[in-house]
């Protein structure tokens, strides 16, 4: 199940997972379950993230692709702060 996910958002939630909210490039035909992915800036890798899976699926407004949210395992701790996930730069890359 490989994929990639250029990041929209993320939001920090009080039960410590982080969800990253994104659309989807080769989209698996499946919800993603647990994986780890590299985020990735300008190519670069930035950290590796823990996935416990999807949260919820919907179509992205006026777009073909997939509007997905995905959530880190609890009490992993993401080096990216809301404004920064903001700016488009950045990207999730499935590696397992």
């Amino acid at each position: 199940m490989k994929f990639e996910m250029q990041i929209l958002n993320i939001f920090v939630l009080l039960y410590e997972e982080t969800l990253f909210v994104g659309i989807i490039k080769n989209r698996p035909q499946r919800l993603i379950t647990q994986c780890c992915c590299e985020l990735r800036i300008d190519g670069k890798v930035h950290q590796v993230i823990e996935f416990s899976g999807e949260r919820m699926i919907q179509k992205y407004p006026d777009s073909e692709e997939n509007l997905c949210t995905i959530a880190t395992i609890k009490g992993f701790h993401v080096q990216l702060t809301s404004e920064q996930a903001q700016t488009g730069m950045w990207k999730l890359v499935c590696i397992s």
